[in-house]
């Protein structure tokens, strides 16, 4: 797992899963070749960005989020930063599909 996004109900009545992910997705895409923005800082716009657009989409409940980043994100940041992957993730070749299937494989891992 790359990273976990817990909210409340507010952000999940007005984003899909699939939106919450590819804003995350953006959200490193944007800061993954800039070493000065940590993983933590990182995870935090995440969060901030989610909370952007589910008031945009005037959501009328609470709205608090919590983005996780685990080994896999900073491992992930630490390839590219160090340039030893050649082809970064592009949040554009992120679809639903792809988050159903990440989800079924990590289920079928545990």
């Amino acid at each position: 797992m790359d990273f976990l996004v817990m909210g409340s109900d507010g952000i999940f009545d007005k984003l899909k899963n699939h939106h919450i992910g590819t804003i995350v997705w953006n959200v490193i895409k944007e800061f993954q070749d800039d070493p000065s923005v940590t993983m933590h800082q990182i995870c935090s716009k995440a969060g901030d960005e989610i909370l952007r657009h589910s008031a945009k989409e005037k959501t009328y409940d609470n709205i608090s989020i919590v983005v996780i980043g685990f080994k896999k994100m900073h491992e992930y940041l630490e390839k590219i930063r160090s340039n030893t992957i050649s082809e970064p993730i592009e949040s554009a070749k992120l679809t639903p599909s792809t988050y159903k299937h990440r989800w079924e494989e990590q289920k079928s891992q545990t």
